[in-house]
């Protein structure tokens, strides 16, 4: 799929492997300025800010939410 995302000229994506009876894993890349992907680092909660949504990938159990910037669950 990467191939496709540079293909399309993706700024940004996210992977997410759910585990309903372990610990979920949140993953994503960012086109940095020079064209190429580097990972997204999430924040001290292990949120993924996204500028092109401009909303959070956020994590609860095995689900994958969006959040607003102010912290609304969608």
């Amino acid at each position: 799929k990467r191939e496709a995302y540079e293909l399309l000229r993706v700024r940004e994506y996210a992977l997410f492997t759910p585990r309903e009876g372990g610990r979920s894993r949140l993953e994503g890349y960012r086109r940095g300025m020079d064209g190429r992907f580097a990972p997204w680092l999430p924040d001290e909660q292990g949120r993924l800010w996204s500028e092109t949504l401009e909303l959070y990938l956020t994590v609860r159990g095995p689900l994958l939410q969006a959040q607003t910037a102010e912290g609304r669950l969608l």
